[in-house]
């Protein structure tokens, strides 16, 4: 019994040693990696360095005029073709939802994705981009959006803990010609656009909720998408996003679904992203559908200005701030366009840092 039991000791006394030995060689092989991945980011030329709060200053900007490039719907076979998003109807609570399989996002490219939209373009609307607009999906904006918020001005807002330790992926943007167009673009996107992850085990009742509020879409798979281009300083910019319907007077409207406790959550910390998300793409309103256990219970509506008074945000203060932190990019890709196309914009908490690739 005693061998037994000394045997036993010796046998716990190994395996913890192992698991010990497993987690320090993985610790030091993650610290490497972080550290090549580092020396090799400062390794590259830096050719432009922002600081949050030398935009403090910089003069009040609003968007007046969001003008449709081009509408189109995208099938579940990925045919696009031109396309308005449905229309509208408010849900009635009582309905009963199901949860659904969330659609995987499609392992492409930025570039690769919007090119079909574009090229469905009339000539006429495709002028009001200019010889070199700036193109990026409505994300990507928002991100601006996100990084010149994170001040210490809105320090007592409820949001701002949250997102002032966010953790920014990298942009990356390159000069990009747009075939049979006759223009150049400055094509800006998520360095983790074709790495993302996979949700096919993810059920929600967001697309029972979008087919509820919008019955006339082509298709339960089907998604409507569209591009607006709008001047931002010196810039002129194309964002690229998703449509989830339209009201009657063609102004489109987000569509979203969180159960009962989530709405004090969402209020507090998660709105803020959604009016960033609608400042891009020139949304208007949102229609939120409260549901407990497949019963929608409530449909709140709120206005984009509803909503940036909750949150205690003045939209022309940041588009201002937003429209010099691109004008800046933007000029510095210009002048080191013969050097290299290719560019990474890197967020460091206060700082914001363009390199080549």
């Amino acid at each position: 019994m005693p061998r037994t039991n000394a045997l036993l000791k010796w046998l716990c006394l190994a395996f913890a040693t192992l698991g010990i030995l497993n987690f320090v060689d993985f610790f030091y092989d993650q610290h490497h990696k972080r550290q090549r991945s580092r020396s090799s980011c400062y390794a590259r030329k830096r050719i432009l360095e922002l600081q949050r709060q030398d935009f403090h200053d910089s003069s009040a900007c609003r968007v007046e005029q969001y003008r449709p490039v081009v509408e189109t719907v995208r099938h579940e076979d990925g045919r696009v073709e031109l396309g308005v998003a449905p229309t509208y109807k408010r849900p009635v609570p009582g309905s009963t939802l199901d949860k659904e399989l969330t659609k995987s996002p499609r392992q492409e490219t930025f570039l690769k994705k919007v090119m079909p939209h574009l090229k469905l373009g009339s000539s006429h609307a495709l002028a009001a981009l200019g010889s070199e607009p700036l193109l990026l999906p409505g994300r990507i904006f928002g991100q601006f959006l996100l990084w010149v918020a994170c001040s210490s001005e809105f320090s007592r807002c409820p949001w701002h803990y949250k997102l002032k330790n966010k953790s920014n992926p990298p942009i990356l943007a390159c000069w990009h010609s747009l075939d049979n167009l006759g223009l150049q673009c400055l094509a800006m996107f998520s360095s983790h656009d074709s790495f993302r992850a996979n949700w096919d085990h993810w059920r929600d009742y967001g697309a029972s909720f979008e087919r509820l509020a919008a019955p006339n879409a082509a298709g339960a798979n089907a998604g409507y998408y569209r591009i607006v281009t709008f001047p931002l300083s010196t810039v002129q910019v194309a964002v690229y996003s998703e449509v989830d319907a339209k009201t009657d007077a063609g102004e489109a409207i987000e569509l979203k679904t969180m159960s009962p406790k989530n709405v004090e959550t969402f209020a507090e910390q998660g709105m803020i992203n959604v009016c960033f998300q609608m400042l891009s793409s020139g949304c208007k309103s949102l229609c939120i559908g409260i549901v407990d256990r497949g019963s929608l219970v409530e449909v709140e509506e709120m206005s984009l200005k509803q909503m940036l008074d909750k949150v205690g945000v003045e939209p022309g203060v940041l588009l201002g701030r937003v429209s010099a932190v691109i004008a800046e990019i933007n000029s510095a890709c210009l002048r080191e366009r013969d050097s290299g196309s290719s560019f990474e914009l890197v967020f460091n908490g206060d700082s914001l840092y363009l390199y080549h690739v």
